[in-house]
């Protein structure tokens, strides 16, 4: 069983909007994609990290069920190169929503990454929902708990 690691509200850096692009070159505002869902697990991703694309294996085979929950997830490249990252996303099969900032966005210092791949949970009001988020297991065992 997946025990959580509740934190004080603080441990959790508010949400900062930005926008990025999917693999068609297309933008997206993160606020706009956030309030489409009643929760979204963000995470902050990049192609040489390996537990980073471990969890976006495992998370494959959770997709559905989460989304059936009501729980987006939304992934966050922050690789070198879009070619690099468009290789990895196609070769994981990712089909959550997938985008890229690149590694110059500034984002990891406003959300305060500590290591990756590094997950958030939000709410469709943009505010952190209080678990911290280690595994896809995590996020399953929480969204059976809601």
């Amino acid at each position: 069983n997946a025990v959580f690691q509740l934190n004080s509200n603080s441990a959790f850096r508010p949400f900062v909007d930005f926008t990025s692009s999917d693999t068609e070159n297309v933008d997206f505002a993160m606020s706009d994609l956030l309030k489409e869902n009643e929760y979204t697990v963000l995470y902050f991703w990049f192609t040489e990290c390996g537990p980073c694309r471990k969890f976006n294996r495992e998370m494959k085979y959770n997709y559905a069920i989460l989304q059936a929950k009501g729980i987006e997830v939304i992934g966050v490249n922050v690789d070198d190169s879009r070619a690099k990252w468009q290789k990895s996303s196609a070769q994981d099969d990712i089909e959550w929503r997938n985008l890229y900032v690149g590694d110059n966005s500034g984002l990891e210092t406003k959300y305060g990454v500590r290591g990756f791949p590094f997950k958030i949970l939000f709410d469709k009001n943009l505010e952190p929902v209080n678990v911290e988020v280690k595994s896809v297991e995590d996020v399953m065992v929480w969204a059976n708990n809601q």
